[in-house]
């Protein structure tokens, strides 16, 4: 589909809420750290990394 870039900003793990979690997908903030640690995300505290927080909207009606 296509989508429209509507934020993207540099975060580290303190930053992100469950909101940020349940916009990727996710039920919890818990289940997202399950995950990125599974992605290779294990080897130091999450909060020694830096993150991506990026926002897209769906452009489906723009185009239908």
């Amino acid at each position: 589909g296509h989508v429209e870039l509507i934020s993207m900003d540099a975060v580290n793990w303190g930053y992100l809420s469950v909101e940020d979690a349940r916009r990727g997908g996710f039920d919890s903030l818990a289940d997202l750290e399950q995950a990125l640690k599974r992605a290779g995300y294990r080897f130091r505290p999450l909060n020694d990394y830096q993150l991506y927080r990026i926002q897209f909207a769906w452009l489906e009606e723009a185009y239908a």
